[in-house]
């Protein structure tokens, strides 16, 4: 075997290495400072450089290097790169998973996330966070819960009530049903436009069942109860009770209503009967109160109370008129003060608006006229009077004086006991043209009835004359937005 021992090899004419036609086996160790390859460079073992520049495709199963430059690397394992990758104008990175809070991160499309079967997840912190722009809800949605209507409400607020089981939305100026429907029977049923709202009414004006089917409802509400009589030669009966609200939760299932009739007039020294009370969705209406009565021998009694309260008698320094109920009625007027064979007459019934007129106060040419009573829209959209007072009955020789009329809302005219003076007229109609009548005079000087279903009080009977005309009957009306 031969050697080459030197310390350098150049080629013949000392400017370049050597050249190798057929190979160079090297068996130790060689350093190369810089190598140079056209052809291809195979390393059985592990290839550790400081520096490597690659113009082509380096494939590797595993490089670990100080600094790699290259134009295009492939790899056929894996690169261990440290802690920090930094990417260019990289393309397209698929990752199993992600660790970190990504808080730095920018220019995400949210639709582009999504799950084996397309879905896009968003999931709150348990802290809660604010969502703007989602409509659409996987399994569920939870809105607010409460007991009733939560006040501080601004359009487009949606709880659910946890007392009655619905779901409300309030339209900027009443809370309304959001989900779910209802369906209510009963009554002479009116739909109709009011304030750019469209409503339906249920006018229920005899005594029976309001059916509700599907969820509850919430109503506004109308109770009149039944006038009361009047009284003989004495007061006007008073008007039955005036109730009236909004916001009433009508549950479901089957709701009795009482309707109050009016009462009878009474005869001598007997006061006109109180009318009968307006019962519906856990609410009562008083029935109005009777007349004061004279008998025509010094013997007289008291106007009764009520929703509003009858007339006093003749002899009201003893004998006054009745009260009406807070929130309902007024008081009846003051009859004649004290018993005179020359002029014998009581006070106007009260009305769901004011007092009954007492026997000295004119009013359209008349003395002791009932109260009006109170307007109301609910039944078709259009202003109705309800509860108004009967007029006064009056005897004497005296021309000049006169009879009550009825107070506006169904209130009956009084009688004159001996064809003196002028007759009391009804009262304004209400709901339906109902209307109470004038009272008779002579040998039918009878008061006139209170108009049916307005609530209004009879007008007094005149001389001596027992029964007649009674006060109109009740009503009750609800209505609700459709």
């Amino acid at each position: 075997m031969s050697r080459i021992r030197a310390d350098n090899i150049t080629n013949r004419m000392a400017n370049g290495a050597p050249t190798a036609p057929n190979g160079l086996v090297v068996s130790g160790v060689t350093t190369v400072t810089t190598l140079d390859l056209n052809g291809d460079l195979d390393v059985d073992g592990h290839l550790n450089a400081d520096n490597v520049s690659i113009a082509g495709v380096a494939t590797a199963t595993t490089v670990s290097a100080t600094t790699v430059s290259s134009t295009t690397g492939t790899f056929g394992d894996f690169i261990d790169v440290g802690n920090n990758i930094k990417l260019g104008n990289a393309g397209v990175i698929t990752a199993t998973s992600f660790s970190g809070s990504g808080a730095g991160l920018t220019g995400i499309d949210a639709t582009a996330i999504k799950d084996s079967g397309g879905n896009v997840k968003i999931q709150a912190e348990s802290s809660g966070a604010m969502y703007t722009g989602i409509h659409t809800f996987g399994s569920r949605m939870t809105v607010p819960t409460a007991t009733s209507n939560p006040s501080g409400a601004v359009a487009g607020d949606v709880y659910f009530n946890t007392a009655d089981n619905i779901m409300s939305v309030y339209n900027g100026s009443t809370w309304m049903l959001a989900a779910g429907t209802s369906s209510v029977q009963g009554g002479n049923e009116v739909t109709y436009s009011q304030g750019g709202t469209n409503y339906k009414s249920h006018i229920i004006t005899t005594s029976g069942i309001v059916t509700v089917t599907g969820i509850p409802i919430t109503v506004d509400y109308l109770l009149v109860a039944g006038g009361g009589g009047g009284g003989c030669l004495g007061g006007g009966g008073g008007a039955g009770g005036f109730l009236t609200g909004t916001g009433k939760e009508l549950s479901t299932g089957n709701h009795s209503i009482t309707i109050g009739g009016g009462g009878l007039t009474g005869g001598d020294a007997q006061p006109g009967a109180t009318g009968g009370n307006t019962t519906a969705f856990g609410l009562t209406a008083l029935g109005g109160g009777g007349g004061g009565s004279h008998d025509g021998g010094g013997i007289s009694v008291s106007g009764t109370s009520g929703g509003s309260g009858g007339g006093g008698s003749d002899n009201n320094n003893s004998y006054g008129p009745g009260s009406g109920t807070s929130g309902q009625g007024n008081n009846g007027g003051n009859g004649v003060p004290s018993y005179s064979s020359n002029e014998r007459g009581g006070g106007g019934g009260g009305g769901a608006a004011e007092r009954g007129r007492h026997y000295n106060e004119s009013q359209g040419g008349n003395l002791g006229n009932g109260g009006n009573g109170s307007q109301n829209s609910y039944a078709d959209g259009n202003n109705y009077y309800y509860a108004g007072g009967g007029g006064r009955s009056y005897y004497a020789g005296d021309s000049s004086n006169h009879a009550g009329d009825g107070g506006a809302g169904g209130g009956g005219g009084g009688a004159t006991g001996n064809g003196g003076g002028n007759l009391g007229q009804a009262g304004a109609a209400s709901y339906g043209g109902n209307v109470g009548t004038a009272g008779g005079v002579g040998s039918s000087d009878i008061g006139g009835a209170g108009g049916q279903n307005t609530g209004g009080g009879a007008g007094g009977n005149g001389w001596s004359r027992s029964g007649g005309n009674s006060g109109g009957s009740g009503v009750v009306v609800i209505r609700y937005p459709v």
